[in-house]
């Protein structure tokens, strides 16, 4: 992006480290904790791309507000989440969980998502974004009064993201699909996921299973993902995007 628009000024936000980045005049790299809020002056940023962190997160209201704080009236908000889970390709909208293509991995998945919401992350938040942030939700004054922020902030953010428009893309996982580039980019997403399984076993055991039945559960699950891709076995997942402008009159 930095390379792209290199008339704009970034700012690059990892909670952790990730990977060395390429240094670039027009852009700064920070990593701190979010918990902690974000350490940016109010409405100072025209565009935010917040992706990836709703599991790295357990305040992700609190993110979401924080988000609107930092934003330009005029500017634009956008949210990207991976809904965790796995589906059949079966009839639109495509809501039944693949128990019966994938049964290892979608068990596997369940007890991930225990594990994760045991430690207190809100796994539904990104079906609620949209009525959250409109304009004069309760959810601003809540969330507010929740965090004890102040009154006066409390009635800034009630001006909300307006219109907030959603879109749910499908992916692929495994390379059935009958386009060659989708079916690429399908066998992509199953060896991703498969990675993400070798990190899983923490999570497992946080939970109260034992080393050796986490090892097991990962193991079962790059397995399955490796053979659904190999035989051309068909289930997606859902990208939800959320997106919408700061109205141009910020509140005094």
């Amino acid at each position: 992006m930095a390379t792209e628009f290199p008339h704009c000024d970034i700012t690059s936000v990892d909670i952790v480290p990730i990977t060395a980045h390429v240094p670039r005049p027009n852009i700064k790299y920070e990593v701190y904790d979010l918990y902690a809020g974000l350490a940016e002056e109010d409405n100072s940023f025209d565009y935010i791309s917040c992706r990836h962190i709703q599991l790295a997160v357990k305040e992700y209201d609190r993110l979401l507000f924080d988000l609107h704080r930092v934003l330009r009236p005029g500017g634009l908000l956008c949210i990207a989440e991976v809904e965790n889970y796995l589906f059949e390709v079966d009839n639109p909208p495509y809501t039944t969980i693949a128990f019966n293509s994938f049964p290892n991995v979608c068990h596997g998945i369940q007890m991930v998502r225990n594990s994760i919401t045991n430690q207190g992350v809100d796994l539904e938040a990104i079906y609620h974004v949209g009525d959250w942030m409109r304009p004069g939700s309760e959810w601003w004054r809540r969330t507010g009064q929740k965090y004890q922020i102040p009154p006066q902030q409390i009635a800034k953010a009630e001006t909300g993201i307006h219109p907030m428009r959603s879109h749910i893309v499908l992916m692929p996982t495994g390379g059935w699909h009958p386009n060659p580039s989708v079916s690429q980019v399908g066998s992509l997403i199953s060896r991703l996921w498969q990675l993400t399984w070798r990190q899983l076993e923490g999570p497992l055991v946080e939970n109260g299973m034992n080393a050796d039945e986490a090892k097991g559960v990962s193991r079962s699950c790059i397995e399955e993902l490796a053979q659904g891709d190999e035989n051309k076995i068909k289930s997606i997942v859902k990208y939800w995007m959320w997106w919408g402008f700061k109205p141009e009159q910020d509140p005094e």
